[in-house]
């Protein structure tokens, strides 16, 4: 019978084997296979609406040295903060806003631009390569207003904002989220971290550190490439088929045919199909955090030399065991063979996902009597130690390549779009 588990938790099972602790395997929901999707003849003069945001011009490099200190110093902030909260409600409720109002919004957003001018230097300085940022528009800044009554103009998290993409996997993501952190801990107000690879928006993943470097806050996004190519993909297509879909919504003309797409599809399943690969995307970032973490943990014991392999073995077993070696060569090998022949028996089932395969591995790896014999055990820990860094290897390349996959999934459906291959 065929084991449910996935590799995420055969990969513990091994670590489990080794007397490690199970890595985190926290999964998105299932997402169903993604339809592959191709561009039919288009004009190539015809460009798509770009959704990146406008890169920032780096400061001249004699404003550079102390620009985290004087953080609005060349714009007062031009109104108290009831002061802005009371315009953003004028501006949410009022169908024509005052040329006043509209006035003040654009001092007050001239102040931001001053802020994040300073907080972009502070992030190119960390060495993630060069962020971009942006402060929201009049027109942007009025829709939110009045697309979320409740919401404070004084409180909108994504007012002034910068992104850094990463060009790296999900380790490089959480030491640069990291390192923002403690670049911004000085400031007015420790910064907030908002993690929604765990609990994405609409299919939206990244890391977002809310900094506060003055009296106003301001949203850094730190996103992997790939979480980048697939949130210009679904920008893209907000801007031709309405920005709700960001939220969940429908499209425009939900049932109208895709322009340019093959297999022909619906805007709507377009969109379903979207959403689907950004689960794919998840898992496939997440396998290769978990392998690059079991890789290192484990090099030592599957990856290595017999001798060195089953010294690391026998350490990891004795303290996970808090035993200690008796100096007697021959029970020290029978005990460690029996404790490598207990665990491999537990966990074979699942990591070779047939029962009765996993029963002859066992009884081929470990011959009955076989612990009486310090060769003989000696011999069947080193297979079994061979045999499981094997599988472990068909795992990793296995993901690997699903991964791989995804990605060009994901960067040439975000050059389609680009080229305005789906209306």
């Amino acid at each position: 019978m065929a084991s449910h588990l996935d590799d995420a938790d055969r990969v513990n099972l091994i670590r489990r084997w080794h007397g490690l602790e199970p890595l985190s395997s926290a999964r998105p929901p299932s997402a169903n296979r993604v339809a592959v999707y191709t561009s039919a003849p288009l004009d190539r003069s015809k460009q798509g609406v770009g959704a990146a945001v406008g890169c920032q011009t780096a400061l001249d490099a004699t404003l550079q040295l102390g620009a985290s200190h004087r953080y609005g110093a060349s714009v007062p902030l031009p109104l108290s903060k009831s002061q802005i909260n009371r315009l953003g409600r004028r501006l949410g409720t009022e169908s024509v806003p005052s040329d006043e109002d509209l006035i003040k919004l654009q001092e007050l957003i001239r102040y931001y631009q001053a802020v994040l001018d300073a907080v972009k230097t502070d992030l190119d300085a960390l060495g993630f390569g060069e962020a971009t940022s942006r402060v929201k528009t009049q027109l942007t800044l009025i829709e939110k207003l009045r697309r979320e009554e409740k919401m404070e103009l004084a409180r909108v998290q994504d007012f002034a904002g910068a992104r850094l993409v990463l060009d790296g996997n999900r380790d490089h993501q959480d030491e640069a989220v990291k390192r923002i952190v403690e670049r911004f801990s000085d400031r007015t107000k420790p910064p907030r971290v908002v993690d929604r690879r765990s609990n994405p928006s609409h299919g939206y993943r990244a890391v977002h550190v809310i900094v506060y470097p003055e009296d106003i806050q301001v949203e850094v996004q730190v996103r992997t490439d790939v979480q980048n190519s697939w949130a210009q993909v679904m920008e893209s297509l907000a801007d031709r088929w309405g920005r709700s879909i960001r939220y969940g919504d429908l499209p425009e003309n939900p049932d109208k045919l895709v322009q340019r797409v093959l297999p022909p599809t619906t805007r709507a399943n377009f969109v379903r199909h979207l959403l689907d690969l950004s689960n794919l995307i998840d898992q496939a970032e997440r396998m290769e955090t978990l392998f690059n973490a079991v890789r290192q943990e484990l090099e030592s014991v599957f990856f290595a030399e017999e001798e060195a392999a089953i010294e690391e073995f026998a350490r990891n077993q004795y303290k996970a065991l808090k035993r200690s070696p008796t100096g007697d060569h021959e029970k020290d090998m029978e005990f460690l063979c029996l404790v490598a022949k207990r665990r491999f028996k537990q966990i074979a089932r699942h990591i070779f996902r047939d029962k009765r395969k996993a029963g002859r591995f066992i009884r081929k790896t470990f011959p009955r009597g076989v612990e009486n014999s310090p060769h003989a055990a000696r011999q069947a820990i080193a297979r079994s130690l061979g045999l499981i860094g094997t599988v472990l290897q068909a795992m990793e390349n296995s993901a690997r390549r699903r991964g791989a996959r995804v990605r060009a999934s994901i960067k040439t459906l975000e050059q389609l779009v680009d080229l305005g291959g789906v209306q």
